[in-house]
């Protein structure tokens, strides 16, 4: 028998040993989903980016979903104007800076309803300029050509647009 158990006892501290190796390995693979995003501060894209933040009870919010449409289809001018959409839908909030979303959980969504005085049960867009402060606040989805209007005003976008013009862009 005890033959036996010593031979049994090794190959089960091999298997073990195994599967721990096998794990220690799969941990750094795991998916960017499955990993803490960092927190977002909206103070990272001041001076660097205008944002239109869209606040929604829920991802099936028609309200939500005009505004969405409006802006798939913009990429180009979005991108000219350095504007990012952040949307704070429930109780998530997705960024949209690369192919991939970057998603942020409750504690985040409640903080922007919170530091922008947005009620959890209704529609609100919101026009930060680079500057950092609130450009304009609607109830309603907006035309882009409206949101264009106002952000090519701004006197930061008047001097991109005469940068631009003398670089040749």
């Amino acid at each position: 028998m005890s033959r036996l158990s010593f031979p049994l006892s090794l190959y089960l501290m091999r298997l073990a040993l195994l599967w721990i190796v096998l794990a220690a390995c799969l941990v750094p693979t795991m998916p960017a989903a499955a990993q803490q995003p960092v927190p977002l501060d909206l103070a990272d894209f001041q001076w660097q980016n205008r944002l239109v933040l869209l606040f929604a009870p829920e991802a099936a919010d028609p309200t939500l979903r005009a505004q969405q449409q409006a802006l798939r289809s913009e990429a180009a001018a979005l991108a000219e104007r350095d504007l990012l959409t952040i949307q704070v839908v429930g109780r998530e909030v997705l960024l949209q800076r690369s192919a991939e979303p970057e998603v942020h959980g409750a504690a985040t969504a409640a903080r922007l309803r919170r530091a922008f005085d947005v009620d959890t049960d209704a529609f609100t867009l919101l026009l930060i300029g680079k500057d950092g402060t609130v450009k304009r606040r609607a109830a309603t989805a907006l035309p882009m050509d409206s949101l264009y209007v106002q952000i090519d005003a701004m006197p930061m976008r008047q001097q991109e647009m005469r940068e631009n013009e003398r670089d040749g862009e």
